[in-house]
């Protein structure tokens, strides 16, 4: 009798598991690939991925670079991800990325544009890819890295960045620089004037634009590079 109840009850444990179990198409045959290596017990007999899975629902670092990956539909049911590293595929947008998300690395693809940033991401890497424009950059957010695009305005800088490289593109002006600035790339655009410096700014790289003059330099700076510009005289330079 008492194996028979220990029979049921561990019948009724599996089956209870099947029914909990949600299983999705992961519809790039790469992604998907991708994803049965590191997660292979996730996917059932028909390669379909079950977003219960505890292996999915706690993963925090997903790194699919260079994979011929033309969808990344499926990453949203990483509900604690927070490092997203897809650099070097074909993608052309982005899903819904998880709420968790603090760091995205997603240059050399071909994306179009990007989807909403979540409120918690502090690293975003897009460079050479087809934007357009930016989304609404998150307050928390540390580091931009959006050269190699076709932007021909960036949107308000959150109060927390200090990596600012927007090199390459298609602008004529920059936003008010935060505070708490320390690096400014932006070679290669159309820029006339740039906007006063925040004084904690220790490198700047602002050639081939279309520069009478510069504002003043912050005492710390500790690089600088102006070439092919239009330039007539410098301000005084940092000791």
């Amino acid at each position: 009798t008492m194996k028979k109840l220990i029979s049921t009850c561990l019948l009724f444990v599996f089956f209870a598991n099947i029914a909990k179990a949600q299983f999705v198409e992961i519809p790039d045959v790469n992604f998907r690939n991708a994803l049965k290596v590191k997660y292979p017990t996730c996917f059932n007999a028909s390669d379909m991925m079950d977003t219960t899975c505890g292996l999915i629902v706690n993963e925090d670092t997903l790194i699919v670079q260079g994979k011929n990956i033309y969808s990344l539909e499926g990453v949203q049911y990483f509900k604690k991800l927070k490092y997203l590293d897809c650099f070097f595929n074909q993608l052309s947008s982005l899903p819904i990325l998880p709420s968790s998300l603090t760091y995205l690395d997603c240059y050399s693809n071909q994306l179009s544009s990007l989807p909403i940033l979540p409120s918690s991401l502090t690293y975003l890497s897009c460079y050479f890819n087809q934007l357009s424009s930016l989304p609404s950059l998150p307050n928390s957010l540390k580091e931009l890295y959006c050269s190699y695009n076709q932007l021909s305005s960036l949107p308000i800088m959150p109060s927390s960045l200090k990596e600012l490289y927007c090199s390459y593109n298609q602008l004529k002006n920059l936003p008010n620089l935060p505070s708490t600035l320390i690096g400014l790339g932006c070679e290669g655009n159309q820029i006339s004037i740039l906007p006063s410096l925040p004084s904690s700014i220790t490198i700047l790289y602002c050639s081939e634009n279309q520069l009478s003059s510069l504002p003043t330099l912050p005492r710390l700076l500790i690089e600088l590079s102006c070439n092919n510009n239009q330039l007539g005289s410098l301000p005084s330079l940092p000791s």
